[in-house]
């Protein structure tokens, strides 16, 4: 197998202990840089693999957050005791506020992203 040099730069400081560690191993500095990118490696491996699952947990979670906060939109909206005895006109009406309450969750979102949300600020329609 072909080995390839890698060439890097250190401060004196940083040298000066990575010599003194070095020395103290008993290995040269090129044989400990080897140890130590072999084992920087096998660990960066495993933390990619224990980052991408906590992402994917994250996700999970706030996908569900966000099924719950729809739930509780959903809940305010009806009338206490109202079940599915609503007529077409209720519902069509319901549809209506639930879209609209949609729409301004994505408005309110759009400017957050862009940076313009202010609470409390002009940006806040009052009732």
């Amino acid at each position: 197998m072909r080995e390839n040099v890698v060439a890097t730069r250190l401060d004196d400081d940083s040298n000066e202990q990575f010599t003194a560690l070095a020395r103290s191993k008993g290995m040269t500095k090129s044989a400990l840089a080897h140890m130590f990118i072999l084992d920087g490696i096998a660990q960066f491996d495993r933390r990619n693999d224990a980052l991408l699952d906590r992402v994917e947990a994250l996700i999970n979670l706030v996908t569900k957050s966000n099924v719950l906060a729809a739930s509780a939109v959903v809940s305010a909206a009806l009338p206490p005791g109202v079940g599915g005895t609503l007529d077409d006109a209720i519902k069509a009406q319901m549809r209506t506020h639930i879209a609209e309450a949609v729409r301004l969750g994505h408005n309110i979102s759009s400017t957050y992203d862009k940076g313009t949300f202010r609470p409390g600020g002009d940006n806040v329609p009052s009732n």
